[in-house]
C-alpha cells in the first residue's frame, strides 16, 4: 500500500500550508465561541480557495476529493490551530446532507454549503438517549427535546436535528431547522481549548415537511458513517498539532542551557525526542492507512476510525505530554502556543468516544478476544 501523497496532493498541501502560515490568524480563545464575524471572514476565504468543496461531488460544485485530500487540509489546520467549524460544518453537517438528503435538497443546499453561505451543525443524540421527538400536527412537524452538545452551533445558519417520530418511530428522521427558529434555544458553551459547542433545547419547534432531509432504516447508519469519517479526519488535525509541538520542542531543547550545555546534548533528552518523532510517524502511518482503508472499502470505515482513535490519538497524546514535560513549567504559559496545541489534542481525543471505547469497537469488529487488546496497542 502506497502511503505517499501524489504530486497533485503535495502541491495542494503546500498551498494550504502557506496560506495558514502567512495569512490565517485565529481569533482569541476568549472570544472565539461568539466571534461569528471573524469566523465568517475566514470562512469566506476558505470558500474562495475551494477548501469547503473538497469532499463534495463536482455535480454540486465540489472537487470530488477523497478522505486523503480532506486529511491534507485537516493536518494543516492542526499546524495553524484553525478554529473555524470545518469539522462540524463540512465533515458532519455537510456530509449528512450529501448522504441523506434527496437530490432536490442536495442541489439546493450543497452549493450554498460549498460557497460558505450555509453552515450546518449536526444535532444528534446517541440512539439510547432518545432526546428529540417529532410529532405531525396540522400541516407541519413539531420538534421537542434536548441535544446535550452540538459542535459549533453558534456559527451555524441551520441545525440538522435527528428526531424520532412519535408515536412508535425507532429510526431517527433528519430535519433542517433554521438557526433562529421559534421554540429553539441555543445555550452556548465554551469547550476545552476554546472550541465551541451548545446545548439545543427544542419546544414545539415547527418545521414544514420540506425541512425533512431524510429518514428511515438507514439514517442511523448514515450518521454513524459520517461521524466515523470525521473521526479519521480529526486524527490528522491532532497529528498537525503534535508535529507543531514536536518542532517547538526540538527548537527549545537546542536553545535551553542547563549545567553549561544545551538540553539536546543530554542523552535522555535525545531519547525522548526520538520517541516523539517515532510516535508522530507511527500515528501518520496509521491515519493514512485508515484513510486508504476507508477509500478502498467504505464498509471498513468503522474499523478505520477505531484504529485512528485507539492507536494514533494515544500516540499523539503521549507526544503532547512529552513536549510539555520537556519545556517544564513554561510549557503551559500563555506566552507559548504549546498549551493551546495540548488542549486541542485533548479535545479531539474526547470527541466521538475515547480511545478505550474505540479499542473495544475495533476488537468487536475484528472478532478479537479481550486479551488481544494489548497486541493491537503495541503492534
Amino acid at each position: 500500500m502506497d502511503l505517499n501523497y501524489s504530486e497533485a496532493q503535495l502541491l495542494f498541501q503546500d498551498s494550504v500550508s502557506r496560506f495558514i502560515a502567512n495569512e490565517y490568524r485565529p481569533p482569541p480563545i476568549e472570544t472565539s465561541p461568539c466571534c461569528r464575524i471573524a469566523v465568517t471572514a475566514a470562512w469566506r476565504r476558505f470558500a474562495e480557495l475551494g477548501w469547503l468543496g473538497v469532499p463534495f461531488s463536482s455535480e454540486f460544485g465540489g472537487f470530488d476529493g477523497s478522505i486523503v485530500d480532506v486529511a491534507i487540509v485537516m493536518e494543516q489546520f492542526g499546524h495553524g490551530l484553525v478554529r473555524e467549524p470545518y469539522l462540524s460544518a463540512i465533515l458532519l453537517g455537510g456530509a449528512v446532507v450529501a448522504q441523506a438528503a434527496p437530490q432536490k435538497q442536495k442541489a439546493a443546499l450543497l452549493p450554498k454549503i460549498i460557497s460558505g453561505e450555509v453552515i450546518c451543525a449536526l444535532a444528534y443524540n446517541e440512539p439510547e438517549a432518545r432526546g428529540v421527538t417529532a410529532t405531525w400536527s396540522g400541516d407541519c412537524w413539531h420538534l421537542s427535546g434536548t441535544v446535550a452538545l452540538v459542535l459549533d452551533a453558534q456559527f451555524a445558519s441551520h441545525i440538522i436535528v435527528a428526531a424520532r417520530t412519535f408515536p412508535g418511530g425507532e429510526e431517527p428522521m433528519l430535519f433542517l431547522v433554521g438557526r433562529d427558529a421559534a421554540g429553539m434555544i441555543v445555550n452556548n458553551r465554551t469547550l476545552i481549548s476554546g472550541a465551541s459547542g451548545a446545548q439545543i433545547l427544542l419546544t414545539e419547534t415547527a418545521v414544514s415537511s420540506d425541512a425533512m432531509l431524510g429518514g428511515g432504516d438507514d439514517t442511523a447508519e448514515i450518521v454513524k458513517s459520517c461521524i466515523d469519517r470525521a473521526t479519521i479526519a480529526l486524527g490528522f488535525e491532532a497529528l498537525g498539532c503534535a508535529e507543531a509541538m514536536l518542532a517547538a520542542t526540538i527548537e527549545y531543547v537546542k536553545m535551553r542551557r542547563q549545567f553549561g550545555q544545551s538540553l539536546v546534548e543530554f542523552q535522555v533528552v535525545r531519547h525522548r525526542i526520538a520517541d516523539m518523532i517515532v510516535a508522530c510517524e507511527e500515528a501518520r502511518s496509521i491515519a493514512l492507512y485508515a484513510a486508504l482503508l476507508h477509500s478502498a472499502d467504505p464498509r471498513e470505515t468503522g474499523a478505520a476510525a477505531a484504529m485512528v482513535k485507539a492507536k494514533a490519538l494515544t500516540s499523539l497524546r503521549q507526544v503532547a505530554e512529552d513536549a510539555i514535560q520537556l519545556h517544564g513549567a513554561i510549557g503551559l504559559t500563555s506566552e507559548l502556543k504549546l498549551g493551546s496545541y495540548f488542549t486541542r489534542i485533548m479535545f479531539l481525543e474526547s470527541l466521538f468516544g475515547t480511545p478505550d471505547d474505540h479499542l473495544d469497537q475495533y476488537v468487536g469488529l475484528r472478532g478479537l478476544k479481550e486479551h488481544d487488546h494489548s497486541a493491537f496497542i503495541y503492534r
